[in-house]
Formats: C-alpha cells, structure tokens, sequence
C-alpha cells in the first residue's frame, strides 16, 4: 500500500463514525506529498492556505505528524466544505507571526444592505414576517434579523439573530423554519440582511503551539456565518484562542486562551437551530 493509501485507510478507519467522512468524490489531499514542510525548518502556511484554496466540498487536506511554521502573514481560508485535518497532537502548528486575528478562517458572505425591510413587527415566538417586498427572497434561503441600531457600525455583521425562509406566501409575506427569538419593530427600522452560509468541512486534530510564551493577541480558528461544521480534537498551549460564530442558534463560542485546553466537539444543526457540546473542558464566554 502507498503512503496516500495507507493514510486513507487510517483516516476513514478513525472517522467512520463522524459526521464529517468523505462526501461522494471527495479527496484526502496529503501536504507533506504536495511539497509542504512539516519539519518546522521554513513557513508551511503558504503553502497549507494555496492546497486549501484549491480543495472543493468533501475533501480533506491532512496534515501529517509534524511541525508546521506559520511565519508568513497569510490565513488559511476554508472553502465550504472543506476540512483541515491533522493527526492529533502530534501535528503542531507553530505560530511565529501573531499580524491575524485568526489563522484558520471558514467566512460565509454577508451582505450589509438590507433585502428587505419590516412593514409590520416581528414578535417573539413568530414564524410569519411581512416584509416590504419579498422580490430576490426563495426557499432555504437565510438572512440575519435585526434592527438599524443593531447594524451599524456595519462591520458588527453578527448583530441580531440568523432566519431561514421556510416558504414565500406572497409578495410581501414571508415563513420560518423557526421561531423568531426576539421582538423587532418597525420602529427601529428591523430588517432582514442576507447571508450566504459558510456549510460544512471544519478544523479537526491538531495542537497549536508559540514560538514565544505569552503571545496571547491573535486567534486560531474562526467560522463566521456557518452551519453543519466540526471542531473537534483541537488543541493549543495556550496560544491564541478558538472562535465560532455559527448558525441559525447565533452560537458564539470564545474559548478563553489564557489556559492550555482541548476544545470541545461542536455541532450546529441548521434545521432544529439548536446547537449541543461535548467532551468540553474549555470555558465558553
């Protein structure tokens, strides 16, 4: 058996029970094969971000047992579906360079102008909105709720609560998947801004590690804006800290990064809009 086969064989062995195995068609994409460093001699992020930005949904780009220096300024951003998979702690990603908020990024697409605005309030508890127009909206689309005051300055993107459009009833009405969480008014100028979701793929068995004790500034991984991911097996030294930001529940878990500690396994499910947590000895904030 090759060494691309013999880690195939390891990895779906450990992951068959998970909910992030292969899709139909995907592809373990091994780094150390496609001329990535794993000796901790040069950068290896580089290179870690061009295979990640060349994955599609369903592939896995591994990390072997190894130490992977991350010197360059660059972050790893995700495509949808896509996972960053390591072999547990004994894949350090050693960081040199604190310039990022985070290094590892999967980033849905939110739009800051409204679709469409409230003609009546959306009280709590409500499925049904009517809107001043429901042109452009569809089925399964999802967008953010909120009120004016909520949205600006318009870099606060995360600011109200994710919707799902269940179904569109008429030009000016439309249904949930879920209830609404909160009241917004007319008044206030509530909203509904869309967002493309970031879905699935995740980050999964690794240690990050400082290359100097004490840098604590930056973050390593973020999801913003994104349903059905895993985070699962990761690990730091204290370095940095874990941030997601996912889904219809509007999870946001901060692991605090003053303590080493292993993150717990998260699931976001898009259509309970609940979110569940295990094996977590980490603090959320």
């Amino acid at each position: 058996m090759t060494v691309l086969g013999e880690i195939q064989a390891a990895l779906i062995a450990t992951i068959a029970d998970e909910a992030t195995t292969i899709k139909p068609g995907g592809t373990i994409i091994d780094a150390v094969s496609n001329g990535v460093d794993n000796t901790g001699a040069t950068d290896a992020w580089a290179a870690i971000a061009a295979l990640a930005a060349s994955a599609t949904a369903g592939d896995i780009v591994y990390l072997r047992p190894g130490t992977y220096s991350i010197t360059s300024s660059g972050r790893v951003e995700l495509p949808a579906g896509v996972t960053l998979r390591g072999a547990g702690k004994a894949t350090k990603i050693l960081r040199k360079n604190w310039t990022l908020s985070s290094i590892i990024r999967g980033k849905g697409v939110y739009t800051p102008t409204p679709t469409t605005t409230l003609t009546a309030d959306a009280v709590r508890g409500a499925k049904t909105l009517t809107v001043a127009s429901t042109t452009g909206i569809k089925a399964g689309d999802h967008f953010i709720l909120g009120v004016d005051r909520l949205f600006t300055p318009t870099s606060v993107a995360n600011a109200g609560e994710y919707v799902r459009v269940m179904t569109v009833n008429s030009a000016t009405q439309i249904t949930l998947h879920g209830a609404v969480r909160d009241n917004y008014a007319v008044a206030a100028e509530a909203s509904l801004r869309k967002v493309v979701m970031h879905e699935g793929g995740g980050v999964e068995s690794m240690l990050f590690a400082d290359s100097e004790p004490g840098q604590h500034s930056a973050g390593n991984v973020e999801f913003k804006h994104a349903k059905n991911i895993t985070h699962r097996d990761v690990h730091s030294d204290g370095c940095g800290g874990h941030k997601l930001i996912t889904s219809i529940a509007s999870l946001t878990a901060m692991w605090n990064h003053a303590q080493p500690r292993t993150s717990p396994t998260i699931r976001v499910s898009a259509s309970s809009g609940t979110a569940s947590t295990s094996s977590a000895p980490a603090r959320t904030s």
